[in-house]
């Protein structure tokens, strides 16, 4: 099996793209897949986070960081297709200071786009949103998810996001989210996923809800 790539990206940091990269990565692997979660983060954060999982139960996926080879990046996301069930690439923000972003998007079979519910979060996806019309030219089959991310239920700017998100015809709302819990806060220091750090939680059902949709997106 030539491995699935799923690159999580946006033009904001802090949007949650880390903790979306790594419960996906996590629960495939959970789930018996072979895969590698490539980080291209000059801070390396998903590359701490498994390196915070005791020896005796790792991080149930490979975790790489190509920062230093990002110019490459792709060439190198080609060599472990045929190693790997799926390569989950979690992108750097300011994605329009780099082709970082383009080069995963025109390989990427899905990409998810984290987005906060608040205003800055919001005027942010455009830029994002415009590399996903470039990469479509190359890339046609790419399948574009919106995933709120931090998410607080119950205001209204939540409400009014979301409904304009639901509007998008390029970048389209996924039916998961992930929203703000301590699970998710803790996992990282944890060096695992809400499924392992605390598997009975609202967190884990959200991230295996998650990870469930994009295997669905995949399989259509």
């Amino acid at each position: 099996m030539t491995a699935k790539i799923i690159s999580v990206f946006n033009q904001k940091g802090g949007s949650g793209k880390t903790t979306i990269s790594m419960h996906i990565a996590g629960d495939l692997g959970g789930r018996g897949y072979r895969v590698l979660v490539v980080d291209m983060e000059r801070q390396a954060t998903a590359t701490r986070w498994s390196s915070a999982a005791p020896e005796q139960t790792p991080f149930p996926a490979k975790v790489t960081n190509l920062w230093s080879a990002r110019e490459n990046m792709h060439k190198e996301i080609h060599k472990n297709l045929e190693d790997f069930d799926f390569i989950v690439v979690d992108l750097p923000p300011h994605l329009d200071q780099s082709a970082v972003g383009a080069r995963a998007l025109m390989i990427s079979d899905v990409a998810l786009m984290p987005i906060q519910p608040t205003i800055p979060d919001f005027w942010a996806t455009e830029e994002a949103k415009a590399l996903v019309r470039d990469a479509m030219v190359k890339n046609p089959d790419l399948k574009v998810r919106a995933v709120m991310s931090r998410v607080r239920e119950g205001t209204n700017l939540t409400e009014s996001v979301r409904e304009v998100l639901a509007e998008d015809q390029i970048v389209r709302l996924a039916e998961s989210m992930f929203r703000e819990r301590t699970a998710f806060a803790e996992c990282g220091a944890a060096g695992g996923t809400a499924l392992s750090v605390a598997p009975r939680t609202k967190a884990a059902a959200e991230a295996t809800a998650l990870t469930d949709e994009v295997l669905r997106l995949l399989a259509a």
